[in-house]
C-alpha cells in the first residue's frame, strides 16, 4: 500500500512539473475588491490584509463544500475537520475558522458573511460550515485580522465575505455532476446561471452524504441544500437582487476512539433570505440590504431549539476626486428558543437580543499613490449599552509592482445569548471581548507577471476574553471577563507561474501565542502545484502543520503533512472526468484528541458543463 501511495504521489508531481503559460489569464495582482471597503477599490489602495479566493480557484477545487477551498489559498486560515466529508454543529462539530492564533469552540471569533451580510447561528452566535456551497459563490475575500469598524460582532481575527454568483460575465452556465468514492460517500450536484436582457436567475442544488471512516462508532453525515437568485437592473441607476436558500443537514457524533458512540444524532435546518437594492448616482452609489436567517436544531439529546439572525444595512458612499468617504447604520435582531434537558429536569428559555450601529470611514487620497484609511463604529446593544470601534491605516505604491501599507485597528465579539442566558455558567454581566491589532506588509510583483509575492508582520492583543472559570462568590463556574491573548506572527504567499498553464502557489504562517488555543497552530505551510495540458488537468496539494494543540487540558500538541491531488481531463466537449486523491501518505492524524481523521481515501467524479 505505502508504495502504491508513493507511486501515485511521483506521478502526480511529475504530471504538475511542464509547460508553457500566460499568466496573465490567472492572477490579477491588484484585483478590484469590496469587502474591506463598501464600494468596489483596488486592493493596494486599502491597509487591510486581504485574500482573494477566484473562482477559477474554487471551481477547480472540485469541492462541494466551499471552506477547504479557503484552508488551502488563505496563509493562516486555519480549519478544522474530523470526517471525510461535513463538519457538523454543536459541540462535536469541525469546520472552526481561525486566524492570527484567534480561533474559539464555539467559532464566534471570525465573522461570515454573505454578500457583506453577517450569518451566524442566533443562539450560539457561530456560522454553520454545512451551509455554504462553492456553486452558490462567485468569488471568497478574506480579510485577515480584525474589521469590525466595517462589519461589527465577531470580526476579532478576520471576515470570510462569500460573494455570491453575481458575475459581471453575462454568459448562460449550467453544471451537473456526481461524485462517489471511499466510505460509500455519495456527491449529486447541479448549478445553472440564466440571464434574460436586464434579468439574471441563479440557481443550485447540492447533495452529500457518507457512511464515514470510523468502523467503532456511527459518524454518517448527509446534506441537501439549495439556492435561488434572482436580480433585475432597472436602469443604470438602480438594480435589485433577492435570494433565499435552504439546507437540510443530519450528522452522528462518533465520539472519541475511547467513547466511541453510536445513533448520536444531530438534525439542523438553516435558511436565509435576502434582499439588496443598489444605486449608483456617479458620485454617490451604495446599497439598502435586508436579511432573515433561521434554524431549526434536534439533537439526540433533548435539545430542540428554533432561532433567528436578522437585520437591515444601510449605507452609501460619496466620491470626491480621488477620496471617499463612507456612511452607514446596521441593524441586527437575533436570539431564539430552545428547549433541553439537565440537572434531571426540562428546560426552556427564551431570549433575543438586538444592536443599532452607526459607522464612517474615509479613504482619502492626500498625494498621488499614497492612501489613508480611517473609520470608527458606534455599537448600541439592547444588553450592555454603547461603546466606539476605530480603526486607521496607509497604504503607499512606490509603483505599480510594490505596495506597502500598514493599519491599528480594533475588533471586538458581543456576547452570545447562551453566554448570556443559557446553562449554570451563564452570566448576564458580561462584556464584549476585545482585540487591538497592529500589522505591517507589503505585496509586490517581479518579472513582469510571473511572480508575485505577499509578506506580513502583525501583533495581536485582546482583553475581556469570556472564559469560564471558578467564581469564589457564587461558589462555582462561571463565564466571567478575565482572558487574555497575545499573539503575534507572519504571514506570506508566492504566486509563481512560469511557464504556460502550469502554476506553483505558497503560503506559510508563523503564530506565537503567549496563551495556548485549538484551532490555532504554531506553523502552517500550504503548496500546491497545478499543470493543464491538452484536455488535462491535474493538482497537487500539501498541508503541513506544527505545533497544533488537541486538547487544552493535557497541552497535547501534534503535527502532521497531508498531500492531496486532483486529476481532472475533459473527455468530450462539455464531459469532465475527475479523480480526488485524499490524504496519499496514508498519514494517521487527529486535530481534536480522540476523533481519528481518515487516512488515504478517494472520490470520482463525473461533470458536464453547458
Amino acid at each position: 500500500m505505502k508504495k502504491l501511495v508513493f507511486l501515485i504521489f511521483v506521478l502526480s508531481v511529475n504530471f504538475c512539473l511542464a509547460g508553457d503559460f500566460d499568466s496573465a489569464k490567472v492572477y490579477v495582482f491588484d484585483p478590484l475588491v469590496v469587502t474591506g471597503a463598501r464600494y468596489e477599490i483596488e486592493k493596494s489602495k486599502i491597509p487591510y490584509s486581504l485574500t482573494v479566493v477566484t473562482n477559477e480557484q474554487i471551481s477547480e477545487s472540485r469541492e462541494t463544500n466551499v471552506l477547504p477551498v479557503l484552508s488551502q489559498n488563505v496563509p493562516g486560515l486555519f480549519l478544522s475537520e474530523k470526517s471525510v466529508t461535513g463538519f457538523g454543529v454543536s459541540t462535536p462539530a469541525a469546520g472552526k475558522i481561525s486566524m492570527r492564533g484567534i480561533s474559539g469552540d464555539p467559532n464566534t471569533n471570525i465573522l461570515v458573511l454573505i454578500d457583506g451580510q453577517p450569518q451566524f447561528m442566533g443562539l450560539f452566535g457561530h456560522p454553520i460550515s454545512d451551509s455554504y456551497f462553492s456553486s452558490d459563490i462567485e468569488r471568497i475575500e478574506v480579510i485577515r485580522g480584525p474589521a469590525s469598524v466595517l462589519y461589527g460582532s465577531n470580526a476579532m481575527g478576520g471576515t470570510v465575505n462569500f460573494i455570491t454568483s453575481g458575475s459581471k460575465e453575462r454568459k448562460n452556465k449550467v453544471r451537473i455532476g456526481t461524485e462517489q468514492g471511499s466510505f460509500n460517500t455519495r456527491v449529486f450536484n447541479g448549478m445553472s446561471k440564466i440571464y434574460f436582457g436586464k434579468l439574471n436567475i441563479n440557481a443550485s442544488m447540492n447533495y452529500s452524504s457518507t457512511d464515514g471512516h470510523r468502523k467503532d462508532a456511527d459518524d454518517r453525515f448527509n446534506s441537501t441544500g439549495g439556492f435561488l437568485s434572482a436580480g433585475y437592473e432597472f436602469n443604470p441607476e438602480f438594480n435589485i437582487d433577492l435570494q433565499a436558500s435552504l439546507s437540510s443537514n443530519k450528522f452522528f457524533d462518533p465520539g472519541t476512539i475511547e467513547k466511541p458512540l453510536n445513533n448520536a444524532e444531530y438534525k439542523y435546518l438553516r435558511g436565509r433570505y435576502a434582499l439588496s437594492l443598489n444605486n449608483n448616482f456617479g458620485d454617490i452609489y451604495g446599497s439598502l440590504r435586508a436579511f432573515y436567517n433561521f434554524g431549526d436544531h434536534k439533537f439526540y439529546d433533548g435539545w430542540n431549539s428554533d432561532d433567528v439572525n436578522t437585520g437591515i444595512t444601510f449605507y452609501q458612499n460619496y466620491r470626491a476626486g480621488e477620496s471617499v468617504f463612507t456612511f452607514g447604520t446596521d441593524y441586527k435582531y437575533y436570539g431564539g428558543d430552545a428547549e433541553y434537558f439537565m440537572m434531571g429536569q426540562n428546560n426552556f428559555k427564551k431570549f433575543h437580543s438586538n444592536e443599532t450601529e452607526f459607522y464612517a470611514s474615509a479613504n482619502i487620497t492626500p498625494v498621488k499613490n499614497l492612501n489613508t484609511d480611517a473609520g470608527v463604529r458606534y455599537t448600541y446593544s439592547s444588553i450592555f449599552g454603547g461603546f466606539f470601534t476605530p480603526q486607521a491605516g496607509i497604504s503607499y505604491r512606490f509603483s505599480p509592482d510594490y505596495t506597502v501599507k500598514t493599519r491599528i485597528s480594533k475588533g471586538f465579539r458581543s456576547p452570545t445569548i447562551v453566554d448570556l442566558y443559557f446553562f449554570p455558567v451563564a452570566n448576564e454581566k458580561l462584556n464584549p471581548e476585545n482585540v487591538v491589532n497592529f500589522e505591517i506588509g507589503a505585496d509586490a510583483k517581479f518579472l513582469g507577471n510571473i511572480l508575485f509575492g505577499s509578506l506580513t508582520f502583525f501583533t495581536v492583543n485582546g482583553y475581556d476574553i469570556i472564559q469560564s472559570v471558578r467564581n469564589p462568590a457564587i461558589g462555582r463556574m462561571q463565564k466571567i471577563n478575565s482572558g487574555r491573548l497575545n499573539n503575534k506572527g507572519i504571514e506570506a504567499s508566492v504566486d509563481f507561474y512560469p511557464a504556460e498553464d502550469l502554476n506553483f502557489n505558497v503560503n506559510y504562517a508563523f503564530t506565537d501565542k503567549k496563551y495556548d488555543a485549538k484551532y490555532a497552530p504554531k506553523h502552517q505551510l500550504n503548496i500546491s502545484a497545478g499543470y493543464a495540458y491538452s484536455i488535462l488537468r491535474g493538482n497537487v496539494n500539501l498541508k503541513h502543520v506544527n505545533g497544533l494543540t488537541t486538547d487544552l487540558a493535557s497541552k497535547k500538541k501534534t503535527r502532521y503533512t497531508v498531500v492531496d491531488v486532483l486529476l481532472n481531463a475533459q473527455v468530450a466537449g462539455p464531459v469532465n472526468v475527475y479523480l480526488k486523491l485524499n490524504n496519499i501518505l496514508n498519514w494517521k492524524y487527529e486535530i481534536d484528541a480522540g476523533y481519528k481523521l481518515p487516512k488515504f481515501n478517494f472520490l470520482a467524479g463525473v461533470s458536464f458543463d453547458i
